[in-house]
């Protein structure tokens, strides 16, 4: 760490341009939850198995890594700069087995190692730094190399692989372990809700914690204290300082045999322990590899088009449990057999996705040229003359783009594409879209890739007296295919944010209107959000459209009546994004905290202001699904403290949380209730009721029906609070289709 050699003291390599050597990069493996449960209930015998997979995975993968991954720079001239393979690198591998502590628990086991690649050994023999860069550019790749080669020793010990778990399916676990374990050994995970249990209820403990701080603080400390013994509620600002708590202080040492009861003792007390674990292995297991219709749904699941890494990465994730070499010869069959195409830029595509690119842009010309039978003028105008009169009274006016949308939106066109930037009163405008079309007796239905943007517009033109449920675009083609939902000439689908939509949602989508016509109107904005999986195709839509006279452009922000405002979201549109966001924060437009999790705590406190001021609001994080679940229970946590949540609560697996009267929730997994039948992915509702003894959960869902949900069929459902949202980050490359 010294960055000299053990053996001579001399310098390892020479130090960078300032002087100073970077000690070494940190590359982390670590085992998937399964794998570190098993080894901690494992013999002594099949732990050191266990263990040897591991470090024989790392030393495959940093094998891969030389003869894959250019991380040596070097120098040609002044000019220029040129990225080499290295002969070796020298590395030292640290292994751990424990997670760290949560408060007042022993450490949960995770078997993981810090590997630290001190150099890169040259093709001339010198002993150079390592380029974290390219290393980090390849990560994906490299820790799928680890997974693969891991899951392939534990198949040969006689463990069944589960594939495809995980954020992305990147992940493999060990088939049999139980969730619920899983679930215990997840510390972090579990770390806000215990510290919100012990600060409602654990008043003794609180009130040393408050009087530790000391300083100002102390003089508020009777209050709080009073405050909580006689409401059972905490301040919001307490809440801030329960966030800083949670991380663990230094616990008291553990002997391994001190882990190892501990360990033991909480499996047991979910069934499951050391024979249980031998009763998961058979003689060698086989292990197939992924079929060729996998690997290519993979490849562009969220990218139109992808590199070679991520495309050998997609492939090891696919087959865990193969050796390397099996998994990646899956992508050399493809491309002999011409399944995947070269592009001029480096990167490449699947014919499959060409051609459903090619259909899908070629059904929207069809669908943009089609007749169909207009809404009668009646119609038609009493609507635009009802929406006119509500503007006028709040203070507002129907502009000449809203009357225009709303009368080619009724025209005899059977695809339609309504283009607008947020504010621009597109919402407002299907309101009197769907008054018009529900008055000449069509049935209306909306769906978007999220079933959240699809419920809360249904619920907005619901208010507005239209009649539409709302559906993901997922959830609507399951509906279509299996019978609930049947489209026909009658039937207008409102497609929202359908810029959002992958190629294989719009095909998808297409296909149902052609083959049924019905009449579907595109609703969105290209320049406001990326596609979430692999798209790309909104301008070849928009010019379908437009060709046919089917397009129309809402430009006027109506929403924002600051002109400050209107100039700051012209600029985001724009692509100024710096300058937008140097003008909202000279008008104290933007709240600045000094880590993330004051950021995250005011954006929390404030959307609680506004539920409490009747206003609704939407928390937006750029984050994992991990993290998400811990802010929806940090949101939970508040309104706790508001007491508008009641005291009974049932606990949901894989989330830091539990369920409680009064909370808001989302089915996240599609399943066939015995009461009603099926409830598709997106479907929302809030709970009315929770049975503590008996783990029972009363639901009211969105459209008023009651039902009672157990654990297992919660579990199923995947059940979430959907009080935070997520974002993904913005791509390396633009989504341009192939066609």
């Amino acid at each position: 760490m010294s960055v000299r050699r053990p053996d001579s003291g001399a310098p390892l390599r020479r130090a960078g341009a300032g002087g100073e050597a970077v000690a070494a990069i940190d590359a982390t493996f670590s085992a998937p939850k399964s794998v570190s449960a098993v080894w901690a209930l494992a013999s002594h015998e099949l732990r050191e198995q266990i263990e040897r997979a591991h470090e024989q995975a790392i030393d495959r993968t940093l094998v891969y890594a030389t003869g894959q991954v250019a991380m040596v720079r070097e120098r040609i001239d002044s000019q220029r700069v040129i990225h080499t393979k290295a002969s070796d690198v020298i590395a030292t591998s640290w292994r751990h087995t424990t997670a760290r502590a949560v408060d007042g628990r022993p450490p949960d086991p995770q078997l993981h190692s810090h590997v630290l690649l001190h150099a890169a050994v040259r093709r001339d023999g010198q002993v150079v730094a390592i380029d974290s860069r390219a290393w980090f550019v390849h990560r994906r790749e490299l820790g799928a190399v680890y997974r693969t080669e891991l899951a392939r020793q534990l198949a040969v010990l006689g463990f069944e692989i589960e594939r495809s778990t995980g954020r992305g399916g990147r992940y493999f676990e060990l088939r049999g372990v139980p969730t619920a374990l899983i679930d215990r050994w997840s510390s972090r995970h579990h770390e806000v809700q215990e510290a919100i249990q012990r600060r409602l209820h654990d008043k003794q403990a609180l009130l040393a914690e408050i009087a530790s701080r000391g300083g100002p603080d102390a003089r508020d400390a009777a209050a709080q204290l009073g405050r909580l013994l006689r409401t059972g509620q905490l301040a919001p600002g307490e809440d801030r300082y329960l966030g800083s708590s949670t991380r663990t202080a230094k616990q008291r040492p553990l002997t391994h045999e001190d882990l190892d009861h501990r360990w033991q003792q909480t499996a047991e007390q979910l069934r499951f322990d050391r024979r249980a674990v031998e009763q998961l292995r058979a003689p060698e297991r086989l292990v197939l590899p992924a079929s060729d219709c996998e690997l290519l749904d993979r490849l562009t699941e969220f990218d139109a088009t992808f590199t070679n890494r991520e495309a050998r990465a997609a492939a090891l994730e696919a087959s865990a449990g193969l050796s390397i070499e099996q998994a990646l010869s899956g992508l050399a069959r493809l491309r002999w057999q011409g399944q995947l195409l070269a592009l001029a830029d480096g990167t490449s595509t699947t014919s499959a996705h060409r051609a459903a690119e090619r259909r899908a842009v070629s059904l929207a010309q069809t669908l943009a040229a089609a007749e169909h039978p207009a809404v009668p003028e009646p119609h038609v105008e009493a609507q635009l003359r009802t929406l006119e009169t509500r503007l006028e009274r709040q203070g507002g006016q129907l502009t000449a783009e809203q009357r225009d949308a709303v009368a080619l939106a009724c025209s005899g066109r059977q695809l339609v594409m309504i283009e607008g930037q947020a504010g621009s009163g597109k919402s407002t405008t299907l309101a009197a879209i769907g008054r018009a079309h529900q008055a000449d007796g069509r049935r209306l239905i909306i769906t978007s890739t999220a079933a959240l943007a699809a419920q809360r517009l249904a619920r907005e033109l619901g208010e507005a007296g239209v009649n539409a449920p709302g559906y993901s675009t997922h959830a609507l083609h399951q509906a279509i295919q299996s019978g609930p939902v049947v489209l026909d000439q009658r039937t207008t689908v409102i497609h929202d944010e359908a810029a959002l939509a992958s190629t294989r949602e719009q095909h998808r989508l297409f296909a149902a209107v052609h083959g049924s016509g019905a009449r579907l109107i595109e609703v969105g904005d290209p320049r406001q959000s990326q596609a979430v999986g692999a798209g790309g195709l909104w301008p070849h839509l928009e010019n379908a459209a437009r060709n046919n006279q089917a397009r129309v452009e809402l430009t006027r922000n109506v929403r924002a009546h600051d002109p400050a405002d209107r100039h700051a979201q012209k600029l985001f549109r724009d692509g100024h994004h710096a300058q937008a966001i140097r003008e909202y924060h000279a008008r104290g437009r933007v709240n600045l905290a000094d880590d993330q999790h004051q950021a995250e705590d005011a954006a929390l406190e404030t959307a609680q202001a506004h539920r409490q001021a009747g206003k609704r609001s939407l928390v937006i994080a750029q984050t994992s699904n991990e993290h998400l679940d811990e802010l929806n229970a940090r949101a939970q946590a508040i309104r706790i403290e508001h007491g508008q949540l009641a005291s009974d609560r049932v606990p949901v697996t894989g989330r830091p949380y539990c369920l409680h009267a009064g909370d808001e929730i989302q089915l996240r997994r599609s399943i066939n209730h015995p009461d009603v039948g099926p409830l598709l992915n997106g479907t929302t509702g809030q709970v009315i009721d929770v049975d503590n003894e008996r783990q029972l959960v009363r639901i009211e869902l969105t459209d008023r029906r009651s039902l009672v949900f157990d654990r297992d069929q919660l579990d199923r459902t995947e059940v979430r609070l959907p009080t935070s949202s997520t974002r993904s980050p913005p791509r390396d490359r633009p989504q341009t289709p192939r066609t």
